[in-house]
């Protein structure tokens, strides 16, 4: 088994969270298009895993291995079924079933059969060879609660079901986040199960009932002891993989950062034992969770380099002045050279027509490895992709954000396609000069120069370009001497 320990805080390190990897899935046509892993839930010693369309496969867990005991088509199975999250029910279809009813997410723009954002409920066959639908549940947005998508899961401790989804997309910066609550529908009720807005036992936005703004790529849902988990991101530098942990009775979130851990997307999550088990395109994690883990508030300061700059500490407080004064324009900010730092905050908005941003966008593409921002923004001002050779353009946040970070401290250019890391330190610098939790493409570092060596501490291997010499970082910490 593959451990890996994720540093919880990239600026103080004073804890750690070790996550092991399980090992691959064995789903249809291995988890490739059409067919890309989905939804995933635990019941007992099984694990039933979804993928796109509707095919379910059953695991038995023993320890840390996984053994396919059964793979099929939900009676489900649709090209507009994104089976998004998988959760199961408590009843049972019949007493002598090993597994209760299991409830499926369609969780897509497109409908089926009229209706859209349903939630299947399914018994799986004994031997794990098939499915029979006995129940479709379908919210009837009136209100335009909900844009793109909702999703669904159960509460088993308080039979209630949870529908929680973007009022808008991803994307958009006024989306926000809706959790509506109902009471969980009993089979008895029959094959459809309409819920109207009336029906909601609570209605609310995060952001309005505690002030917690995020904008990310919701993946699957699973509620335990009250707190909804909620995986999400792909796994990129844009959109990390975070752990979002939502209480549920205070209406407050915390978040965990594993995006120094795995560059896997992550897509649903589920408990077994003691620990949490997430499911990823790569296979299966699992990580220990205790009651408190995670950060509370998620503070977005803490995705951002922290520069060490020892000569003049007051540059480095206007430093986040900068970033505190750019966040107050979050949703209106176009791409600006220091947004490549924090991709995950900054921007909110799409390409536009800018001259300025031209070079931006470039060095932005550069640092998160992430070339479609790029091809919108040469298309949508008739540019060549993908803007080699451009001159430098002077911005606005030259000397707090970016100059301190490039021009003074002298981190110059990363480049995450070529995983390369391109530094000018002072040979004689006055105590540490360096970053800490420093970000390109799937890598997160620190790099901090002294007069007598360079130290590395990083979660994947790169090239560092210093002192006119290239030392090659291996995952951990390194030691380079300055000669």
């Amino acid at each position: 088994m593959r451990k890996l320990l994720l540093l919880f805080c990239l600026v103080s390190c004073t804890a750690q969270v070790q996550v092991d990897f399980i090992g691959p899935l064995q789903g249809e046509n291995g988890g490739k298009s059409p067919h890309p892993y989905q939804g995933m839930d635990i019941y007992g010693n099984y694990m039933v895993s979804c993928q796109n369309q509707g095919v379910a496969s059953v695991y038995e867990l023993s320890g840390d291995t996984l053994r396919l005991e059964g793979q099929f088509h939900l009676a489900s199975f649709h090209v507009d079924n994104h089976a998004n999250v998988a959760t199961f029910g408590l009843e049972k279809a019949d007493d002598a079933d090993p597994l209760p009813v299991i409830y499926v997410s369609q969780c897509s723009k497109n409908t089926i059969d009229g209706m859209k954002d349903v939630l299947y409920a399914e018994r799986i066959a004994p031997d794990f060879s098939g499915s029979e639908l006995l129940q479709t549940i379908f919210y009837d947005d009136t209100v335009n609660d909900f844009g793109y998508a909702l999703q669904w899961v159960i509460d088993r401790e308080n039979k209630m079901l949870y529908g929680y989804g973007n009022t808008v997309n991803n994307s958009d910066p006024d989306n926000r986040h809706r959790i509506i609550k109902f009471r969980l529908p009993k089979l008895s009720e029959g094959p459809l199960v309409v819920l109207k807005p009336e029906d909601a036992l609570e209605d609310y936005l995060i952001e309005d009932v505690s002030g917690f703004r995020f904008n990310p790529i919701g993946q699957g849902l699973y509620i335990h002891k009250g707190k909804l988990y909620m995986p999400t991101g792909v796994g990129k530098a844009e959109t990390p993989s975070i752990i979002y942990i939502w209480d549920l009775n205070k209406r407050s979130m915390k978040a965990l950062d594993l995006s120094a851990v795995t560059t896997s997307e992550f897509e649903d999550i589920s408990r077994y034992g003691e620990f949490f088990y997430i499911q990823a395109q790569d296979g299966v994690f699992r990580v220990k969770l205790g009651a408190d883990a995670g950060k509370t508030g998620f503070d977005w300061h803490d995705v951002l380099p922290h520069p060490v700059y020892d000569a003049d500490p007051e540059k480095v407080d206007e430093y986040y002045m900068a970033w505190d004064q750019a966040y107050t324009q979050l949703d209106t900010l176009p791409l600006r050279n220091f947004c490549k730092y924090c991709p995950s905050v900054f921007p909110r908005t799409d390409p536009q027509q800018d001259t300025l941003q031209a070079w931006a966008e470039y060095r932005h593409s550069l640092q998160t490895g992430s070339k479609g921002r790029l091809k919108k923004f040469c298309k949508l001002n008739g540019l060549e992709y993908p803007l080699q050779d451009l001159q430098p353009v002077a911005d606005y946040d030259v000397e707090a954000i970016s100059g301190l970070i490039e021009s003074i401290i002298g981190i110059k250019e990363a480049n995450a396609f070529e995983k390369t890391l391109m530094a000018d330190f002072d040979r004689h610098p006055k105590g540490r000069i360096g970053v800490q939790g420093y970000r390109f493409g799937d890598i997160v570092c620190s790099v901090i120069a002294t007069e007598k060596a360079i130290e590395v501490e990083s979660n994947r291997p790169f090239t560092l370009k210093a002192d006119g010499k290239s030392y090659d970082v291996a995952a951990g910490k390194n030691i380079f001497a300055r000669n």
